[in-house]
């Protein structure tokens, strides 16, 4: 009974937070931006907490146990991104001032490609909030012995419940709270498993490619996964509550160095599972739960266990309130507290409906993220550089937008991975052109 007993704490102090936050929300400011104040801390563990969900721990230990070390740039990619956006985009993203990628889209590139940049932003954010709540609820269910059904539906409630009472602020607050839980699982599962065998008699290969993992993939990753960590609704969300352009700009950097050693401590824990565990071929897709349960004292394994959760949930609750935002400024045109309310428990149920009929929603994430990054990334990414300086011709920009995430869409659901990078250099293509025809600011 004890792990039920620390699951209930648990969403009972969460709950809490939200409840205590919706006391001191003023208006539509402090509720999806937590009234823009935060500090250097705050906005660097939600940054982290928000990015090592599902795919970042089980997944990549999963994919390091099949492919060995390269799989580091699962999640490497992200942190090149991350440093990479801190010096190009930070700045220029916090002055900007908006509530929204899709807001940023219309200052931009103008009002006619923001309705479109909007319904692929929810539906995409909608299936990653899915995803989370499909591992969440198989996590619980093996803890606690639940049905999956009902474990996914508890998850999806307790976060649904206090996203949608305190928003941002309590996003911020809880974050903090799971990436100290994610650190310590993380910590401990290292020192676990390699405090029992140590290295192997042959040392750990730390190559940076491999036959299972060429150097395509790690240019692919690249291209699609690390360029959503540049331009992305869930981290421009971050930087939006940063209480000044530096604090936004160092947040991100930071990050992206801290990601850098989160994901070599998951990568190690799948090279260990694959140099000493003897995983049935059944639990190969289920690798550190398996370790959790097989490979770990049950003190030990309840910390892991705990960590595991606090990743799919502090990913849950920033794509939920992100998808939310973005429903109600940009599709609405609102900016009502009782709206975003409405639409984060409207979110959440989407997700719901997602996770229960399609809990093998990875591939459909792929294709959403192909689409989105090969179409948006490099028109919005030559509008926010040269922001005060040229405003890109609109006529060029959207047909970039349209081109890159059509071919994107097609790399996606013909997994052909090339294909994605041909859909990337057309729509920057397109986008040189529309910062050379584009209008000269001041």
């Amino acid at each position: 009974m004890i792990i039920p007993a620390i699951l209930i704490f648990y969403a009972v102090v969460v709950v809490a937070i939200g409840f205590l936050d919706s006391r001191h929300v003023k208006g539509f400011d402090d509720y999806v931006f937590a009234g823009r104040n935060r500090g250097l801390l705050m906005v660097t563990s939600s940054t982290l907490a928000s990015i090592v969900g599902a795919s970042a721990t089980i997944g990549m230990v999963n994919l390091a146990y099949a492919s060995g070390f390269p799989s580091f740039w699962w999640l490497g990619s992200g942190a090149v991104g991350l440093v990479a956006g801190s010096l190009l985009v930070a700045k220029n993203i916090y002055n900007l001032k908006a509530y929204t990628l899709a807001d940023i889209v219309d200052k931009l590139l103008g009002p006619w490609t923001r309705r479109a940049v909007s319904v692929l932003i929810i539906a995409a954010w909608a299936g990653i909030v899915a995803a989370q709540y499909v591992a969440a609820g198989q996590l619980i269910s093996l803890l606690c012995g639940l049905p999956y059904l009902a474990a996914m539906l508890l998850t999806a409630g307790f976060i649904t419940i206090y996203c949608a009472m305190g928003g941002q602020a309590s996003v911020l607050k809880t974050d903090f709270i799971q990436l100290l839980f994610i650190v310590a699982g993380l910590g401990i599962a290292l020192w676990a498993l390699y405090g029992k065998t140590g290295l192997p008699a042959g040392g750990l290969k730390f190559e940076l490619v491999n036959e299972e993992f060429p150097a395509s993939m790690v240019w692919y990753m690249m291209l699609i996964v690390g360029s959503s960590f540049v331009i992305g609704p869930d981290i421009f969300g971050r930087l939006f509550t940063a209480r000044s352009a530096t604090v936004a700009r160092r947040s991100m950097f930071i990050s992206g160095l801290l990601l850098t050693v989160v994901s070599f401590g998951i990568v190690m824990i799948g090279l260990w599972a694959k140099d000493f565990a003897a995983i049935p071929s059944g639990e190969r897709n289920n690798v550190l739960p398996w370790l959790m349960m097989n490979a770990m004292s049950k003190p030990l394994g309840v910390v892991l266990a705990m960590g595991l959760l606090s990743a799919l949930i502090s990913s849950a609750d920033t794509c939920t309130i992100t998808a939310a935002t973005t429903f109600e400024h940009d599709l609405r045109g609102g900016s009502s507290v009782a709206g975003t309310r409405m639409a984060t428990i409207a979110v959440s149920i989407v997700a719901v409906c997602l996770a229960w009929k399609n809990p093998g929603i990875i591939h459909t994430l792929l294709v959403a993220y192909s689409i989105f990054n090969c179409g948006v990334f490099p028109a919005l990414l030559f509008a926010i550089v040269f922001y005060r300086k040229v405003r890109l011709n609109p006529v060029f920009a959207t047909a970039g937008i349209i081109a890159g995430g059509v071919l994107g869409g097609v790399s996606g659901m013909t997994q052909r991975p090339g294909l994605a990078i041909y859909a990337m250099a057309g729509s920057a293509i397109f986008a040189l052109f529309a910062l050379y025809k584009g209008r000269r600011v001041g």
